[in-house]
């Protein structure tokens, strides 16, 4: 665990300029997937045949949540890649912004919204829309501060190297 918060150790993924961009337009694609599938679902709420076959397979809470998963865990990979462009790709700061991140977005979103309109309302929809935020933060976070393999020879600053 304290891999994840090391001074020293890269994060696995996106440590390149290539890396982040590919992680980035990942981020854009997931939103562009999320807002079509939102749209389609309010042009067409009982025609439209994948939000059908998600009603009908797993229930009248399957399409809202899967936009939150999805919405959840493209602006966590797009907010940690934007701003890690300014710091190093190590495993503490990816970890700082995707807290920060984290943090935001669950205030606002989760507990600020959905947590309001399941307290006025009742619908057990709203939790399961909380849910799949949460899971899709852990997801991301855990994705995007996923510490390098160890190797025999890492830079520790200030010890210099150890095998």
């Amino acid at each position: 665990m304290s891999r994840f918060f090391s001074t020293a150790v890269q994060a696995r993924f996106g440590r390149t300029a290539a890396g982040r961009f590919r992680a980035m337009l990942f981020a854009a694609a997931l939103f562009a997937a999320t807002g079509l599938h939102r749209f389609w679902g309010f042009a067409q709420p009982h025609h439209a045949w994948l939000r059908v076959l998600e009603v009908q397979g797993l229930g009248r809470w399957a399409p809202s949540s899967i936009e939150h998963l999805a919405a959840a865990i493209a602006g966590c990979v797009m907010f940690v890649m934007l701003w890690s462009n300014f710091v190093s790709q190590v495993t503490r700061n990816r970890a700082l912004l995707g807290l920060v991140f984290v943090v935001l977005y669950g205030v606002t979103s989760t507990l600020m919204y959905d947590g309001r309109e399941y307290l006025a309302t009742g619908d057990i929809n709203q939790l399961a829309q909380m849910a799949a935020d949460v899971l899709g933060l852990v997801i991301a976070f855990v994705w995007l501060t996923w510490p390098e393999r160890s190797s025999g020879l890492q830079y520790v600053p200030g010890r210099g190297y150890r095998a």
